[in-house]
This record gives C-alpha cells, sequence and structure tokens, in this order.
C-alpha cells in the first residue's frame, strides 16, 4: 500500500512540473522522428502503386489491362466478322 501512495505522490508531482528546454527537445525529436517515418511509409507505398501503373513486360496491372484490351478488340473483330455472313 506505501508504495501505491508514492507512485501516486510521484505521479502528481511529475504532472506540476513545468517542461525544461530538453524535454521540449526530446519531444520535438520524437514527433519529428514520428512524422519523418510516416512520410518514409507514404513514399514508398506511392512508389509501389505507381510501379504498377507502368508497363514492364508483363506483370504490372498496366501490361494485364493492355492484354485484356488487344484480346477484346480480336473478339470484338471475330464477332463482326460472323454477324457480317
Amino acid at each position: 500500500m506505501e508504495s501505491y501512495k508514492s507512485s501516486l505522490v510521484l505521479s502528481f508531482k511529475l504532472k506540476d512540473r513545468n517542461m525544461t528546454p530538453a524535454d521540449w527537445a526530446a519531444l520535438a525529436v520524437s514527433v519529428t522522428t514520428l512524422v519523418g517515418i510516416l512520410a518514409m511509409g507514404v513514399k514508398h507505398l506511392v512508389k509501389v502503386y505507381l510501379s504498377e501503373l507502368k508497363p514492364n513486360g508483363g506483370s504490372s496491372l498496366k501490361d494485364k489491362v493492355n492484354n485484356l484490351e488487344e484480346k477484346v478488340d480480336l473478339l470484338t473483330d471475330l464477332v463482326k466478322e460472323l454477324l457480317r455472313k
């Protein structure tokens, strides 16, 4: 019970304490680091998603769409030929 009281008193004392310049600097470094990590993560995701929109020889989304487009055009031509007969 005594340790609970001492930790409670310590927590109240910490709340009443003013932040020193070193505390502010540590907070600023922490926030800057977190924002930097978040920005790097977003940059990586954008790079990965944009790479899917460029043709690369068969495995990108753009290549798949182009391949499907060619097949649809071929099928359209075949259907038109069949309807002419």
